[in-house]
């Protein structure tokens, strides 16, 4: 008879893969300089492919980072249109979907900096030393492809959501 002996945070999704994981740092700066959708989809495939306890809450939270957008940019158009707040003001309103989304990425960078973390102890560093490269190429890349992105459609709610 044998035991196996299991930690609760230890990831259980981490030696397959190592080459994809990255250090949670790559996605919040692909969010910034190429956009929500980058640092949604970086943050989903590290979330699943990591496997920490709060996998599944970081996919849904990066699916409200970009759900939420569209709702509250209606929200704001709303109370624009029955004159709550007036057009100057609109145009500061529009921040908050900045801070949205940040708050969201910021959110989702602190759970997966303890599993990332804990990956590395377990598995010894991020894909044998080839997260920084995968990742500076990622952030390159997403960052060229970023206007390409954005103007796709030509909805507000697109353009406001991906950016």
């Amino acid at each position: 008879m044998t035991v196996a002996y299991h930690i609760h945070d230890e990831p259980t999704g981490g030696g397959r893969s190592g080459a994809l994981i990255l250090n949670p740092f790559w996605p919040l700066l692909g969010m910034m300089f190429a956009g929500a959708w980058l640092g949604a989809l970086l943050f989903t495939s590290n979330a699943i492919l990591l496997r920490g306890p709060t996998w599944r809450r970081e996919v849904v939270l990066a699916a409200l980072m970009m759900v939420g957008v569209p709702a509250l940019l209606m929200f704001l158009g709303i109370l624009a249109s029955q004159g709550i707040i007036s057009r100057r003001a609109f145009q500061y309103t529009l921040i908050l979907l900045v801070v949205w989304k940040l708050a969201f990425g910021y959110w989702i960078f602190f759970l997966q900096q303890n599993t990332h973390a804990l990956y590395e102890y377990f598995y010894g560093g991020s894909g044998g030393g080839r997260s920084v490269p995968t990742g500076a190429v990622l952030v390159i890349g997403g960052s060229m492809l970023k206007s390409t992105i954005v103007n796709a459609f030509a909805s507000p709610f697109w353009q406001w959501m991906v950016t």
